[in-house]
């Protein structure tokens, strides 16, 4: 069952917000080391102003030991439920609890002390907004400086990825096409406007499809590296023999639920990228991952993660 379609409550919109640090919820995505985690949890608990409460969906493996940290709740999951679940999770937590927003985090991260005021400040200034992020850094890189996205042929980039970060390059905040999930600032009211996060991507792309949805969504971004992002510290990386496949079944899976022109545009940039592209460079083990993300479109990823 697509989570998106579960009812949610619709809430209340002040007209003229003035929010404190207070309001947010912080949620941490765990899987995988929990040192990597801890280490995320630490530099959260030093955000000054601090947030209302963080949040660690624990996806596993196994349960999180007893945590006396009072600012510090752990929503164990009976399952590994993915990135998509484990969104829905913290933002039902959110949303139960009266919070305002909901700041969902990569375990792999590292956070600027002074966030939540920027986050809060680019807020304010548009109130319409149903999801902010920021410039994301890597080993002093640029890893994500804004969300491109063609609705000719359904590829999203990262602006500026892989370039020296440069501090000086603009300041404020301003629109783009999407965030990525390594970071997303989420006013609760987006998801009575959006529905939930699709549990059936499970990893990769599942915050894409959320916020392509029509109407794709008011994204902006704030100029400012408010985190340092450990590159595949949690599930490794995309280019792995499970990130192939996930990839490659989640963007063929987008591609098939476009209609029309635009269906056809979508699946000749998904043959280009995931076949024509590694059969140009001989990259067989690529092209069978690829091919076997393909075949599992319609299969559950509880099984698809079963068969790896």
């Amino acid at each position: 069952m697509n989570a998106s379609h579960d009812q949610i409550p619709s809430l209340g919109v002040d007209k003229d917000p003035r929010y404190t640090a207070s309001a947010i919820a912080v949620v941490i995505v765990h899987f995988g080391d929990r040192n990597v985690t801890q280490c995320a949890i630490e530099s959260v608990a030093k955000l000054s102003p601090p947030p209302g409460t963080i949040y660690v969906v624990n996806n596993g493996p196994g349960a999180w030991p007893p945590d006396d940290s009072p600012e510090v709740e752990i929503l164990d999951r009976v399952d590994n439920s993915g990135y998509a679940g484990a969104v829905n999770t913290g933002a039902r937590a959110a949303i139960a609890a009266n919070f305002d927003f909901v700041w969902i985090l990569n375990n792999d991260v590292e956070v600027d002390s002074s966030s939540l005021a920027y986050f809060l400040e680019a807020y304010e200034e548009d109130p319409a907004v149903e999801i902010l992020g920021s410039y994301v850094v890597a080993e002093d890189l640029c890893w994500f400086g804004g969300g491109d996205f063609s609705q000719r042929t359904g590829c999203a980039s990262h602006v500026g990825y892989g370039l020296p970060f440069d501090n000086t390059k603009g300041s404020g905040c301003v629109a783009t096409d999407w965030i990525n999930g390594c970071s997303m600032f989420i006013p609760v009211q987006s998801f009575a406007k959006r529905g939930w996060f699709d549990e059936f991507f499970f990893l990769y792309k599942e915050e894409l499809e959320w916020q392509l949805r029509y109407p794709q969504v008011r994204a902006r971004i704030i100029r400012r590296p408010l985190v340092n992002h450990l590159v595949g510290a949690s599930t490794g990386s995309s280019d792995s023999r499970l990130g192939r496949i996930f990839m490659a079944r989640n963007g063929l899976i987008l591609a098939m639920r476009q209609k029309g022109i635009r269906r056809a545009g979508w699946l000749s940039a998904w043959v280009f990228d995931y076949v024509c592209r590694p059969i140009a460079r001989f990259r067989w083990s690529a092209l069978r991952d690829h091919v076997e993300g393909a075949m599992l479109i319609r299969v559950e990823p509880h099984v698809v993660l079963a068969r790896l």
